[in-house]
């Protein structure tokens, strides 16, 4: 399983020299989560960070192996009157893209914490995440 403070911080270390994203926010489901996201401000591209999902498995409790699924949102809040969903998503490619870019360049380098599984990377476009918000999801799977 993911350390969740160690998560969090490589997100926000990576962050920092990103050119695409703005800011990074966790999200919690919780009452405050609708908050905290309708609080943003428009035209920023906003790394949301979600607590992995967490499996194990393997062929014998001595071969037990954990595996986290992550997903990350890259959204941006616009105003529907002056912009389409379909325009943000455009927007904001370059920056799922270069969420991607980190992914597959730090864990292409031997990383001791986490194992990518370059085999389970999906992109999504997300139009309905909260009404005013498109952007991307990314959704990977890495061992621990």
């Amino acid at each position: 399983m993911i350390n969740l403070r160690s998560y969090r911080q490589y997100w926000t270390d990576r962050i920092e020299t990103a050119t695409h994203i703005g800011e990074v926010l966790e999200i919690a489901i919780d009452k405050d989560m609708a908050k905290k996201i309708q609080s943003l401000p428009k035209g920023v591209n906003t790394l949301f960070i979600l607590p992995p999902i967490s499996s194990m498995g393997g062929s014998s409790a001595d071969r037990l192996r954990s595996s986290d699924t992550c997903i990350l949102f890259i959204m941006r809040k616009y105003d529907p009157m002056r912009q389409t969903a379909f325009q943000t998503l455009e927007e904001t490619q370059p920056a799922i893209e270069e969420i991607a870019q980190i992914l597959t360049t730090d864990f292409s380098r031997s990383c001791s914490t986490w194992r990518l599984d370059t085999e389970h990377i999906s992109i999504m476009p997300e139009t309905e995440f909260f009404a005013g918000f498109a952007g991307w999801s990314i959704e990977f799977k890495v061992a621990t």
